[in-house]
């Protein structure tokens, strides 16, 4: 058994949820919290090792590279001057 973290979210209440999920796999902590929680629309598991991960990464990034990262990720076609319709 290894430990996840289930991030899910119901549509309906415009809820997440955070579940601490011990399962064989990530599939498995999913399968478990949709049918625990059979309301959710999706979700998606990260195991102990990945959460680390990216709490040391989210801890060391400076601040300015996080808001360029965030605007380059979200920018419209536009934004990145392509013609996309």
């Amino acid at each position: 058994m290894q430990k996840y973290l289930v991030v899910s979210y119901d549509d309906d209440q415009q809820q997440w949820f955070w579940d601490y999920v011990a399962a064989k796999t990530a599939e498995d902590a999913v399968a478990h919290v949709c049918e625990r929680r059979p309301y959710v629309i999706a979700a998606d598991a990260a195991s102990l090792s990945h959460v680390q991960s990216i709490a040391r990464d989210l801890k060391n990034r400076p601040i300015a590279r996080i808001i360029h990262q965030f605007n380059c990720d979200t920018a419209t076609p536009e934004e990145k001057g392509g013609n996309e319709l």
